[in-house]
């Protein structure tokens, strides 16, 4: 299993991937700092839970478009099962953070 640390919104995260997707996991990573930048930018820093769930928000309304523009054309999305998994993973990766965060808040 292969293990890489990732910067999200000023934010190390030590994260585990498959054999031979650590370079995938940080492309990934990039943009949601990218994300979470920009997120930072609009709304300050409000807390590393908010800015990751606005840098979420932010990556979801992108996808969202980009799914419309592809229905506009009479295109049909497709994903590769690679590309499937990894924003599977991501997701689930957000998550378990989120409900750390959570835990860890509400114990604060």
């Amino acid at each position: 299993m292969g293990q890489v640390t990732v910067e999200v919104g000023g934010h190390q995260y030590e994260l585990a991937c498959k054999d031979g997707e650590e370079d995938k996991l940080r492309a990934s990573a990039a943009v949601a700092d990218e994300k979470a930048q920009e997120a930072m930018k609009a709304v300050g820093r409000t807390g590393e839970t908010r800015t990751l769930l606005f840098a979420t928000i932010l990556l979801a309304d992108e996808l969202k478009e980009a799914r419309a523009r592809l229905a506009d054309a009479g295109a049909a999305p497709t994903i590769d099962e690679g590309t499937l998994r990894a924003v599977e993973s991501l997701a689930e990766r957000a998550e378990t953070l989120a409900a750390k965060l959570e835990k860890a808040h509400a114990s604060a």
